[in-house]
């Protein structure tokens, strides 16, 4: 607990001289991912938000589109399965990250549980890619889920976003947990790699001790996502070969 203690009262500023390092000495490979675009979003998650606004926008008096509209696969209350990314999204962050790693640059943990990754707001991808994200896109759908809108869906405004690492003989799995987070993100980057299912056990005050949902990457392909509430109980089981990459977003609301 001693050791815990020391590290959280020195991440702050030890994450800023990182943050620093890096805007001074890092040339990326693709400067292009630091600003969002809609080439690096699924033309489904595109469809799906903008039929959310207008749902939104007309209340009760519905368009054509947003009475049209669908809210994404709920696979359990307040977690949701969708498309999110593009393929060339995907495969531009992977190799921006193995560009960056090659830099020898410092690098901080993801978080308490996961030792493997890359906060990504140590990159300097906040202002131009991470807030527009969470802000244009994330928000209007959140506000369009009751589950999610309950929770401060409609006044997300700050986040911690990092890509988290599962290999073979590093981190594998990640044990049964809820997260520092009203909403979670979770968004499946590649690469190669067997099993790693996500399971869900219900929210934190009434989780089972069994899975009640089971999310397999498998059957939706890279550039797909999880939305959930980040008080609903869950693991990713282990991996069984390769690696695999998942862009993690913790969304809070201040009002909430």
């Amino acid at each position: 607990l001693a050791t815990e203690a020391a590290r959280r009262r020195s991440v702050v500023s030890e994450a800023a001289a990182r943050k620093a390092r890096v805007a001074a000495e890092y040339v990326p490979r693709h400067p292009e991912l630091w600003t969002l675009s809609e080439r690096w979003l699924h033309r489904d998650f595109v469809a799906l938000v903008e039929g959310a606004k207008a749902r939104s926008a007309n209340g009760a008096l519905m368009t054509a589109k947003s009475s049209s509209w669908k809210p994404p696969q709920q696979i359990e209350r307040g977690v949701y399965a969708l498309p999110l990314f593009s393929n060339e999204f995907c495969t531009l962050l992977c190799e921006e990250l193995a560009h960056f790693k090659e830099s020898g640059l410092p690098s901080g943990r993801p978080n308490s549980m996961n030792r493997y990754g890359q906060l990504l707001d140590e990159l300097g991808m906040s202002p131009g890619f991470l807030d527009p994200l969470m802000k244009e896109w994330l928000v209007p759908l959140c506000k369009s889920l009751p589950p999610l809108a309950a929770v401060g869906g409609a006044t997300l405004d700050h986040h911690k976003a990092f890509v988290v690492a599962y290999r073979m003989g590093e981190d594998e799995h990640l044990s049964e947990h809820f997260d520092n987070s009203e909403i979670t993100l979770n968004a499946n980057l590649g690469l190669e790699f067997d099993s790693g299912e996500l399971v869900f056990y219900g929210h934190k005050e009434s989780a089972s001790a069994n899975p009640v949902a089971y999310h397999d990457w498998a059957d939706y392909g890279i550039g797909h996502a999880v939305l959930h509430l980040g008080a609903q109980v869950h693991a990713a089981l282990p991996i069984s070969g390769g690696e695999r990459f998942n862009l993690v977003v913790w969304m809070r609301s201040s009002a909430h």
